[in-house]
């Protein structure tokens, strides 16, 4: 197979436990929506680890192309969710 790319696939399973109350308002879809969309691109290899520092105690972030990639994800994410998100809760979830 010429210029073709062959991904192994992965079968995940994610279980997330957390106290923040759903369906209220407070954005804890979108949160999940972007942790969960960032761990799997870094997972498969579609964006590298954070590498831009955002403060003296050694946080680091992702390019605004990378940022822009998980804000995306996690946005269609959070429809599927949702039915229908504005992806206002995605965007602040990424980039702060």
């Amino acid at each position: 197979m010429k210029n073709s790319v062959l991904w192994d696939l992965l079968a995940v399973k994610v279980t997330v436990r957390f106290k923040l109350p759903a369906c209220v308002g407070l954005g804890s879809s979108g949160a999940f929506c972007v942790c969960i969309a960032t761990a799997l691109l870094q997972t498969a290899g579609l964006i590298p680890p954070p590498t831009i520092p955002t403060d003296e105690e050694g946080a680091c972030t992702w390019d605004d192309n990378h940022l822009d990639m998980i804000r995306k994800w996690s946005a269609a994410a959070e429809s599927l969710i949702h039915g229908r998100a504005s992806g206002l809760d995605a965007a602040v979830c990424t980039y702060g």
